[in-house]
């Protein structure tokens, strides 16, 4: 987990220089039409989500199978919502947008974001295997293997969606 971590610290650091290096070099950056407010709600979903992660350990710990199942699912629906909220987002971000308008601005964004929803789908089918595994009761306090690097994943990717979001409010 630590590899796969530091690798995607990475990759979403190569993204955030990008988006500085490019915002420093541009001559003209109207970012005017950049909403980062269509991005709270799913910013409250995925926080919401690693405290449920949070939670499912929580029932580990106490070898609550059914709890930490709960929990699981409600993870997985969490994972879900911040799909939607953020095709929700992307959807208002350019319906009726001209394709040429603000080409750079956005295209920093639509890359940063659309980067982190493809690793939260990522994290999706890896928590539908980790939930099949907790049904077939393959977890305890004893084992907790993936209920824990699933929380780590979830938080780290939390932690990630905030760094994000402050770089591109910094640079609009």
């Amino acid at each position: 987990m630590v590899i796969l971590l530091l690798s995607l610290s990475m990759l979403f650091g190569a993204g955030l220089v990008a988006v500085v290096v490019t915002r420093a070099a541009a001559k003209v950056w109207n970012s005017d039409s950049l909403s980062l407010l269509s991005l709270i709600p799913g910013s409250a979903i995925l926080l919401l989500l690693s405290a449920v992660m949070e939670r499912a350990r929580s029932q580990l710990r106490r070898n609550s199978a059914l709890g930490l199942q709960r929990m699981l699912w409600a993870a997985f629906v969490l994972a879900l919502a911040f799909l939607g909220a953020q095709a929700l987002a992307f959807y208002r971000q350019f319906a009726g947008m001209a394709p040429a308008a603000d080409a750079l601005p956005l295209f920093c964004f639509v890359l940063l974001v659309s980067l982190h929803a493809l690793h939260v789908l990522g994290g999706l089918i890896a928590l539908g295997i980790v939930l099949r595994r907790a049904a077939r009761g393959d977890y305890s306090s004893s084992r907790p293997g993936g209920v824990n690097l699933m929380a780590q994943y979830f938080h780290y990717l939390a932690v990630v969606w905030l760094v994000l979001l402050g770089v591109l409010y910094a640079v609009a």
